[in-house]
């Protein structure tokens, strides 16, 4: 009989994750008002991100498009059951986020996954530039899927912030949550 030798977990998956198959990528989600315009474009800036896609990566790849809708009516009655903690009620009109994504299909995926983010920032860049020339763009921005660089709870308005963090120091006086829980996004942070 072999004795059982002890390896660390963190060991054996040295390498596991090397190009092991698709991989998501995504840049967050982005909030525009509802208007066919701005819609209308990002179907475009879509369609070129594809084709971008294809010349270089072939048919390695699929992506996704999420449009949900945040209707002022939302805010309306959160208003009238005491407010709305994410600053919805700023801007009365209709509003809705998406999130573009990649999915990389393909045994380099680990290689292509940086190149295509900057791929879809652009693409993300381009249309919240439109949105904002044709009086479309909105502030907000959806916390779970929020990326990194995304600073989604500095969207939810002066007011709010300032609540929330009046809450935190009455509730959380010594900032346990804040700085001994790992990841987040953490009020602390928000300016």
């Amino acid at each position: 009989m072999t004795p059982s030798k002890f390896v660390p977990a963190a060991q054996t998956m040295i390498g596991m994750t090397d190009n092991i198959g698709p991989r998501n990528v995504g840049a967050g989600a982005v909030t525009i008002t509802n208007d066919r315009r701005v819609v209308s474009y990002l179907f475009e800036q879509h369609v070129e991100l594809i084709a971008s896609l294809n010349a270089t990566l072939g048919k390695n790849f699929s992506t996704m498009i999420e449009l949900q809708p945040l209707p002022s009516y939302f805010a309306d009655i959160s208003v009238k059951k005491g407010g709305n903690m994410l600053g919805l009620d700023r801007n009365p009109r209709n509003k809705l986020y998406f999130a573009l994504a990649v999915t990389l299909t393909s045994s380099e995926s680990i290689k292509q996954q940086p190149q295509v983010l900057q791929r879809l920032l652009v693409a993300i860049e381009n249309i919240k530039a439109f949105a904002e020339s044709v009086g479309a763009g909105e502030e907000f921005v959806y916390l779970p899927y929020a990326k990194a660089l995304q600073d989604p709870l500095g969207s939810y308005g002066a007011d709010n912030i300032r609540f929330m963090k009046d809450v935190s120091r009455r509730y959380d006086p010594t900032r346990f949550f804040q700085r001994m829980l790992p990841g987040g996004f953490k009020i602390d942070r928000v300016d």
